[in-house]
């Protein structure tokens, strides 16, 4: 009998420490966004999107349509989602060449999205979208590629700003050449989170943005967890009821 009580209160303490099955869930604006998403025009992973819209705190989205070579780059292998007729170079950027590339007075890494506002006020945007209720943590950075650049950058949650940071280049202010903002945040299924990337009012279009992200949904105990407590103690109470009957 002791020897079961072992055996179950084993199992009960391994149940309590088994997180749920989604606990390791990882979202990654950079890797998730692959060579095949662009050319099909889907997103395997379900929760980015890409597109724009002309005021920081709303919902308005419109999907940029189009995935084409970047003629900056004159590269086949740097992609950019925009909307035609490419409107300066307005849109979400990747390099999938496998080295940095340099582009007079711009850079772009391989580990990085690059963001480019467009005319009109239009902020390019990453969007991602809660596909459950959980607790998520966020990891971001924001940080100017363009020599001369100086952005606006935005992190929005279902409508509502978080975030308001400036991004200027290496040649304006390197020590503000980046801005980063984490948090961990309740969130609801269909939660969106826009990062957005937008001109400053001193300097238009701005210039090209480097834009990582990370979402991790934070791990929570599983079912078993409360249960586990109680059995625990009545396994106890057993226990001692048993010795005591001895």
């Amino acid at each position: 009998m002791k020897r079961f009580l072992v055996s179950m209160a084993m199992f009960v303490l391994m149940s309590i420490v088994t997180p749920s099955a989604r606990a390791d869930a990882v979202y990654d604006a950079v890797g998730d966004l692959t060579r095949q998403s662009m050319d099909e025009g889907i997103d395997p992973n379900g929760a980015w999107s890409y597109g724009y819209r002309s005021t920081v705190s709303s919902n308005d989205f419109s999907l940029f349509s189009e995935c084409t070579t970047s003629g900056y780059f004159g590269n086949p292998d740097a992609l950019i989602w925009t909307v035609p007729p490419q409107e300066s170079f307005f849109g979400v950027y990747k390099n999938f060449t496998g080295a940095t590339l340099r582009s007079v007075d711009i850079t772009f890494p391989t580990d990085e999205l690059l963001l480019h506002p467009g005319f009109d006020g239009n902020f390019a945007i990453v969007r991602w979208t809660a596909p459950e209720d959980g607790l998520y943590q966020l990891a971001t950075t924001f940080t100017s590629r363009y020599d001369g650049g100086d952005n606006e950058v935005y992190v929005v949650v279902n409508g509502s700003s978080v975030f308001h940071g400036t991004v200027h280049g290496p040649s304006v202010d390197p020590s503000q050449q980046s801005a980063a903002y984490a948090a961990t945040l309740p969130l609801d299924s269909g939660t969106t989170i826009d990062f957005l990337v937008g001109e400053t009012a001193t300097h238009w279009l701005g210039g090209e943005v480097g834009f990582t992200t990370q979402i991790r949904e934070v791990p929570e105990p599983s079912t078993f967890v409360l249960v586990g407590i109680g059995a625990i103690s009545l396994l106890g109470y057993a226990w001692r009821r048993r010795k005591w009957a001895t």
